[in-house]
């Protein structure tokens, strides 16, 4: 399995835990182990992937906070051992590589938690970097992705009928270029996507607030609709009934 192919897995199953935290809230602690191993091998992957796996990890990873603290949780864990590694003689390679996965997560916690937070774990990453020769702003351009493969895979996942993805890409796309708000192709899709004036629709996407809770409203209204059509289980009562009628 290449980067790209485990890249997307990983970012699949992201979606998965969010979804079994959501439903069971009480095992949070067995889930944030979890979450742990597959933030270390995505951070690892992360670094060699296309945009398209990279953005879908970022799209996996918006508007959802139950995946945020265990997230800070690893890049905290991940600067000390860098740290760790870069003190020890002949570990350079070894510093260099939790170095590497250390700025990959923290792209991926972005602006959601305060500077104050992680500025133990960032001083961290600043020295083993140094000791590394890592070059960090070099490093952070090189993972960047053009606001442009924001777009492109907004369209591909509205032409696929993922209406929330196709948002989420939208609204990142925007939100990094404000300028995006006066093409009119955007402004079109942004329209379509939400279901309002295209006015409106510049409106929701480009304030990260209104298009979180935007999409939550959607995903309630998914999952709602999906509950309907899932068959009821029989109960007992249920089935004595059935004998009856027959």
């Amino acid at each position: 399995m290449n980067e790209n192919q485990q890249l997307a897995s990983l970012a699949r199953r992201l979606e998965t835990l969010n979804q079994d935290i959501q439903a069971r809230p009480r095992q949070i602690r067995q889930f944030e182990k979890d979450l742990h191993l597959v933030y270390d091998d995505l951070c690892a992957a992360y670094l060699n992937a296309g945009p398209e796996q990279r953005i879908d990890v970022l799209l996996a990873l918006e508007f959802r906070d139950r995946l945020l603290d265990p997230l800070v949780a690893y890049y905290k864990y991940i600067a000390a051992q860098a740290a760790k590694a870069a003190q020890k003689k002949r570990q350079d390679q070894t510093t260099a590589q939790l170095t590497r996965q250390a700025v990959t997560a923290s792209l991926l916690i972005g602006r959601s938690i305060s500077e104050e937070e992680i500025a133990e774990a960032n001083q961290q990453v600043l020295q083993a970097a140094a000791v590394a020769k890592i070059d960090l702003e070099a490093l952070r351009q090189r993972l960047e992705i053009p606001y442009r493969y924001f777009v492109q895979r907004a369209l591909q996942y509205h032409r696929g009928r993922d209406r929330i993805r196709a948002l989420k890409a939208l609204g990142i796309a925007i939100q990094v270029n404000p300028a995006l708000e006066k093409d009119d192709r955007v402004q079109a899709l942004a329209a379509t996507l939400t279901n309002e004036t295209e006015l409106s629709a510049m409106i929701t996407t480009s304030d990260h607030y209104l298009l979180k809770k935007f999409v939550e409203n959607l995903e309630e209204e998914d999952r709602i609709q999906r509950s309907r059509m899932q068959p009821k289980s029989r109960t007992t009562l249920d089935v004595i009934r059935s004998w009856f009628a027959s």
